[in-house]
Order: structure tokens, then C-alpha cells, then sequence
């Protein structure tokens, strides 16, 4: 899999880091997981109730910085996005790596990114399930 990543534009070394903190984990800073969208069934939900919760979940942010993650895998392959205000960012990755994977790898690069912002308060919002389950 690295090989097929390296013929695409993620960099698995950029990715795939093995350091270890010097910071004690009780220093670590704490992250807050507002999954409450989730309780809202797509199904019997319309779009407009989804809006307005997602909108005020947003409003009742401290943060004015948003990072959004996503991932599609179709028959034409697979690829993820973030974007960050006026940044947008895309990437293909190799057809073998699943949905889950692909919305894995987009959260971990919004994470990446957020780590760059001089914000100290950022909301990352991904629509994956699966992924805000970490």
C-alpha cells in the first residue's frame, strides 16, 4: 500500500508518525466530541432540521475556525477533502482502501492541519460516523 500511496500525493511518512510525547498525558489538551447530530436519523430527518442543529451546534462554539473533512469512494475510485476556510485540499487515494479508511486518513489530515493554525480552540466537523467514534 505505501507503494501505491507514494504514486499519489500523500506522503505516508507525513502521515505515519512514531514519535514519543515528552508532554505526561494528563497534559495533554482535552478534545470535545459533539456527536448530538447523530441523534437525528437521515432518514426521517429533513434537511432543514439537520441545517439548523448543525448551525446551532456551530453558534454555540467558542471557535471561529472550522475544519471540513470528507470522503467519497465510487466506482471512478476513491479520494478525500478538507477544507479550511479559502483552503481547500484534495487527494486520491489508491481504489483498494475502503470508505472507512478513505474518512479516516481525511480526519487525521484536518487534524494535521488544525495542528498548524495558531487557533487554540478549532472545530473539525466530518459527516463519518465511524470516524467521530475514536
Amino acid at each position: 500500500m505505501l507503494y501505491e500511496m507514494s504514486l499519489t500525493n500523500i506522503h505516508p511518512n507525513l502521515i505515519i508518525k512514531r514519535e514519543c510525547s515528552v508532554v505526561p498525558s494528563w497534559r495533554f489538551p482535552t478534545f470535545l466530541v459533539d456527536t448530538s447530530l447523530a441523534d437525528y436519523s437521515k432518514k426521517q430527518t429533513l434537511n432543514i432540521i439537520y441545517k439548523n442543529v448543525f448551525n446551532e451546534i456551530m453558534e454555540s462554539s467558542p471557535s471561529s475556525s472550522q475544519i471540513y473533512t470528507d470522503a467519497s469512494k465510487t466506482n471512478s475510485g476513491v479520494a478525500i477533502a478538507i477544507i479550511n476556510g479559502d483552503q481547500s485540499l484534495s487527494y486520491k487515494l489508491p481504489d483498494q482502501n475502503s470508505i472507512y479508511t478513505a474518512e479516516y486518513f481525511a480526519l487525521l489530515e484536518g487534524v494535521h492541519l488544525a495542528i498548524q493554525l495558531p487557533d487554540s480552540t478549532i472545530n473539525i466537523c466530518t459527516d463519518s460516523q465511524i470516524s467521530s467514534a475514536l
